[in-house]
């Protein structure tokens, strides 16, 4: 479960945005699942990403005791002018070797057809 987020930093050309996520596992699972973080303009076109193995490879999803919080934290740089059109994050669990994203369910109990969780 993504219990919350802080962001904080820039999408000026070269400044980065700093993304910490909190998460919670619910239960145990044996596999080990990879984070993305997808930074998107108004139509939901990717403009930067960071996809990474939680807490930077350090803590994998495997070792997750259920009901500890998990700070796990990305940096996002934008290299050129295409983070002006940011406006908004998309976040999730994938499978590494099949790319398949794991399912969501928000909190009013819907589940997205893209499988990510918005942030503003």
């Amino acid at each position: 479960m993504l219990l919350g987020y802080n962001i904080r930093g820039d999408v000026d050309s070269g400044k980065a945005l700093q993304l910490t996520l909190f998460w919670q596992p619910l239960a145990a699972t044996d596999s080990n699942y990879k984070v993305f973080v997808h930074v998107v303009d108004q139509q939901g076109a990717l403009l930067a990403q960071r996809d990474s193995e939680p807490v930077s490879g350090f803590y994998p999803t495997s070792r997750w005791q259920v009901g500890e919080i998990i700070r796990d934290q990305y940096e996002i740089p934008f290299t050129d002018e295409s983070g002006e059109k940011a406006k908004g994050m998309r976040v999730g669990m994938y499978k590494p070797a099949t790319g398949e994203r794991l399912s969501v369910t928000l909190a009013d109990g819907t589940s997205p057809e893209d499988r990510a969780i918005a942030l503003p």
